[in-house]
């Protein structure tokens, strides 16, 4: 399995940022736009929304988007306990559409983002959605 994302220095391009590189290919071999799911290196690279939402145990939290976006966005997201412990390091997680954290799962789709608490606690979410289509 080959190395996907990077935040830091990139060797090939030389200057520091955040990459996510295409399915297949490692992201410190790779230099062009098009080979970059996500790059900080590229002007339409932005947050489009960002909070915090806080997902009762059992339970699904829904932010919708202030206008529906062509696809589905990237998310970026990590869980809080409510009590304000964390225990470090924790998990920052990014998708398009896929359980991708042990508590909590997050859903991206054009219109809304869905997190779905499977655990027994209450939950704070930090998300940041990254769209590509402005700029």
């Amino acid at each position: 399995m080959v190395a996907r994302f990077l935040a830091g220095y990139h060797p090939t391009l030389g200057r520091m940022g955040i990459w996510l590189s295409r399915s297949g290919l490692d992201v410190t071999l790779a230099s062009a736009e098009s080979q970059f799911l996500l790059s900080t290196d590229y002007k339409n690279e932005q947050i489009f929304l960002s909070g915090r939402v806080t997902v009762i145990h059992g339970s699904q939290e829904i932010v919708a988007f202030p206008e529906t976006l062509d696809a589905p966005p990237f998310v970026s997201w990590n869980e809080s306990y409510p009590d304000g412990v964390n225990y470090y390091p924790f998990r920052i997680d990014l998708t398009t559409s896929a359980p991708q954290s042990y508590s909590v799962s997050c859903y991206s789709y054009a219109d809304k983002v869905t997190f779905v608490n499977s655990t027994e606690f209450d939950l704070y979410v930090f998300y940041r959605v990254l769209c590509r289509r402005f700029g």
